[in-house]
């Protein structure tokens, strides 16, 4: 009896530790730790008639800057009076090495990204606005960016899509097959009926233009995402 209370006890003892070694890895699991390389297209609205500029690059694209890793393309460019022909902002692919530990690769991967993240605070804080928002027009520019093999391809759009040009209806001809498509920072203007309109005006032309998947977040849901899950897929689905 003795012995068999001794070994219960043993054996409770090690599915414990066990279970509490499951959960600390659970903890300390990242969802982007093992994720296939990424595309990373994005545009961001340049016009007066956003305001959410600052909050894009604070709250998105530097948290997803922090979690781009090796073999990952990064290209930002401005939707603006005349998005196209445009000139990227930053347009990087993030270096890595074939050796473990290699402190050196690691030093000059932080050192890039510190200096495409000053370059994006200072784009966010100090550019000056444009005064239309050409949104075809960068679309259109940054789908002919090849895509890179092996890696998911995804372009951000920040913007409320306010066209003041062609608008969703000229998307047609644009190629974004195989590419998943995510708004940021939607804004509602006028009515709910209309945002409602535009929105799945702006989808549907995604859609016809063959896109893998398409999501429009308001500025509250832009905020709630977690970024390195966006980044492994977890949201995209």
């Amino acid at each position: 009896m003795t012995t068999t209370l001794r070994y219960m006890t043993y054996s409770a003892l090690v599915v414990s530790i066990l279970a509490g070694c499951s959960m600390l890895e659970e903890l300390a699991w990242d969802p982007g730790a093992h994720r296939q390389p990424v595309q990373l297209l994005a545009l961001v609205d340049n016009s007066g008639s956003f305001s959410y500029r600052q909050a894009s690059v604070n709250v998105v694209l530097l948290p997803a800057l922090e979690r781009l890793r090796a073999g990952d393309q990064f290209i930002v460019r401005q939707i603006q009076t005349r998005s196209a022909p445009a000139e990227d902002l930053v347009n990087i692919r993030v270096p890595g090495s074939d050796r473990p530990f290699d402190t050196l690769a690691e030093t000059r991967r932080q050192q890039l990204l510190a200096k495409i993240s000053q370059r994006l605070v200072q784009f966010a804080t100090s550019a000056g606005k444009s005064h239309g928002t050409d949104v075809l027009g960068g679309i259109a520019s940054i789908a002919t960016v090849p895509a890179q093999p092996g890696a998911r391809r995804c372009l951000w759009i920040f913007s409320d899509v306010r066209d003041t040009g062609l608008g969703p209806a000229a998307l047609q001809g644009v190629d974004l097959s195989q590419t998943q498509i995510v708004i940021w920072f939607c804004a509602m203007h006028r009515s709910p009926a209309e945002y409602t309109r535009h929105v799945s005006d702006w989808r549907q032309a995604f859609e016809q233009a063959g896109a893998k998947s398409v999501r429009i977040l308001t500025p509250t849901a832009s905020r709630a995402v977690e970024i390195a899950a966006f980044l492994a897929g977890g949201e995209q689905s």
